[in-house]
This record gives C-alpha cells, sequence and structure tokens, in this order.
C-alpha cells in the first residue's frame, strides 16, 4: 500500500488565506507587579535582604530585579546591597568606589603600611601562606595592594 509523499499531496494554501489572518496587536506595556512593589518599597534607602522579604522571593531574584532596574536609570546602588529609588537620590556614589566589605583584607591591610613579604605576613598574622596568597591576589587586582620587587606587598597609597 503505497499512500505516496503525503507531504507533497496536500493541497497548496490559497493566497487568500494569508490576507485574512488577524494583525498582531502593537507592542503592549507588560504588567511588572514585582518591580512595582520594589518601587514602592524604594521611598527610603533599604538592604536586598529587606527588598527580598517584602516581595516574598529569594534575595537573588530581588538583586536581578534591582539590576535590571538600575540598568533602566529606576535605582541607584548606595553602597554594597543598599539600593533606592533615583528620583530619592540627590547624588548617586560612583559605581567603582562601591565593594562588599571583607574585615580579613582590611586586618591585613593595616599590616601592608611598610612592604612586607609572603613570610613575614604569615608570621604575622598566623594564617596560612595560600589564604594569604589568595588575599592578596584579590587586593592586588583592586588595586589595594601592590606588589614590590616581585616579593614584598605593600598598601596602595594615594
Amino acid at each position: 500500500m503505497d499512500g505516496g509523499n503525503l507531504l507533497f499531496d496536500r493541497p497548496q494554501r490559497r493566497l487568500s488565506e494569508h490576507a485574512s489572518a488577524p494583525a498582531s496587536p502593537g507592542p503592549t506595556q507588560r504588567r511588572q507587579p514585582i518591580r512595582d512593589a520594589i518601587l514602592c518599597f524604594l521611598a527610603e534607602p533599604r538592604r536586598a535582604k529587606d527588598i527580598a522579604r517584602h516581595i516574598e522571593r529569594r534575595t537573588c531574584i530581588a538583586t536581578g530585579h534591582l539590576r535590571a532596574m538600575q540598568a533602566k536609570g529606576l535605582v541607584v546602588r548606595l553602597s554594597w546591597g543598599v539600593w533606592i529609588r533615583r528620583d530619592r537620590c540627590g547624588c548617586a556614589p560612583d559605581p567603582g568606589a562601591i565593594r562588599r566589605d571583607n574585615p580579613a583584607q582590611d586586618r591585613l591591610l593595616r599590616h601592608l603600611h611598610e612592604p612586607k613579604t609572603l613570610d613575614d605576613l604569615v608570621r604575622i598574622t598566623g594564617q596560612s601562606r595560600m589564604a594569604l596568597q589568595s588575599a592578596l591576589t584579590k587586593m592586588v587586582k583592586r588595586a589595594v595592594v601592590e606588589r614590590l620587587d616581585g616579593r614584598k606587598f605593600a598598601a596602595v597609597t594615594k
């Protein structure tokens, strides 16, 4: 029993069928209840954790919304994890100046007012070489610490 090629045996469409299709509606404004709730809540500076609790979502979800809203110019980041509506903030801080608090690196930085080797830092702080090397690498990338003559580390003076 040969049915032939069913794809080619189908009747062809008439051109009038395409013309009678309803035109798609123009772009419509999507409702964004979560972002609206965030904007209402940000009348004063709030932490991302508090915003997440307010919208009943995880902090990473709230932060994603906040970053998208920041890209659209709706909100401003005041410090690490603290946000406010743009219209409530007269002068936004430089985004490059905002950094997360890191007490371990801050304690290490106190010892680097004078150049010290990694061995000196191990002896002074009592931390492992690996932990100190990791912290120093991050601090060099952030331009908080500079490496001198390949062996010593020192705080960058501004």
